[in-house]
């Protein structure tokens, strides 16, 4: 009935060793995989404005979040509560115990800081406290004003 010819029995070997070869031949499939978080670090429910009139010491709870390792510094503007060329000093304490951090200083010391603190842990969600406590109480009448910079740098982990 069908006479395979020299050409059709060619074209049919031709098309099983086509598909033995696929089916035996096994293909590696790499697939690179690849994402990106922004680093997020924050202080926060933080009271922008500690009163000191009426007591020596205050105490500050506040929030703490940074998703990756992170630097931290604590500086004074002024070096102290300032009421025009008077200057009160103040310590201050810092605490982030999650990362194990302490950082202690003196308003005068700490003027204008550039040193940081170096954290290797990521703390993720988390809290701490800040303690400022008066050295030189203030005598002369007037407004006190000072500002302490708490500055957070994360890092990229690689």
């Amino acid at each position: 009935m069908f006479a395979a010819t020299n050409r059709h029995k060619f074209l049919i070997a031709l098309f099983f060793a086509a598909l033995s070869t696929h089916s035996m031949a096994g293909d590696n499939v790499k697939l690179a995989l690849k994402g990106h978080i922004k680093t997020k670090c924050g202080i926060s429910d933080i009271e922008n404005e500690i009163d000191l009139s009426k007591v020596n010491t205050k105490t500050v709870n506040f929030g703490f979040y940074c998703n990756s390792p992170f630097d931290i510094s604590v500086s004074s503007v002024n070096g102290g509560l300032k009421n025009g060329r008077y200057i009160a000093r103040y310590s201050v304490a810092l605490n982030i115990p999650k990362v194990g951090l302490s950082l202690t200083g003196d308003s005068e010391k700490i003027k204008n800081n550039k040193s940081v603190k170096v954290i290797d842990k990521i703390p993720f969600k988390s809290n701490g406290e800040i303690t400022i406590t008066l050295i030189d109480k203030p005598i002369m009448a007037g407004v006190y004003k000072e500002i302490l910079q708490i500055n957070l740098y994360p890092k990229l982990i690689f």
